[in-house]
């Protein structure tokens, strides 16, 4: 089912952040104790098949039992949609074993249907880390 699919690979998203990443061909050393980091990600996927904004019965319909369809979702994260994920990292070595890691991310989700743009959002994170590697 195309549906289960997109909200499969959507849930997938906080993986972006793995630290499978330190291989990532965006990393840039600055002598032998910085490293930058750019992080870009675009992500697009179409609606499920049972998301609607809005259920086009009459509430005396409903009450009576009618439905629409057997399923129905108004999620906003299963409508169509794309979102962007970019940001800086950077980090300092301070010896083989200690990492000081700070860094910004811009995250924004953009409808592509009639959703409420509101429904959408959009945040600025802030990060600061020690990574202890044994």
């Amino acid at each position: 089912m195309p549906a289960s699919k997109d909200l499969i690979a959507f849930t997938t998203i906080p993986m972006v952040f793995s630290p499978t990443r330190w291989d990532s061909p965006g990393i840039k050393k600055l002598g032998k104790h910085f490293i930058i980091e750019p992080l870009f990600r675009f992500y697009e996927q179409s609606s499920a098949s049972f998301y609607s904004t809005a259920v086009p019965i009459s509430f005396s319909q409903f009450l009576s039992g009618s439905t629409y369809q057997d399923y129905n979702s108004s999620d906003y994260r299963l409508s169509n949609f794309y979102s962007l994920d970019y940001g800086l990292q950077a980090t300092v070595v301070i010896n083989d074993h200690i990492r000081f890691i700070a860094g910004y991310h811009r995250y924004e989700m953009n409808g592509l249907d009639n959703t409420p743009e509101n429904a959408y959002p959009k945040a600025n994170i802030f990060s600061v880390g020690l990574s202890l590697l044994w």
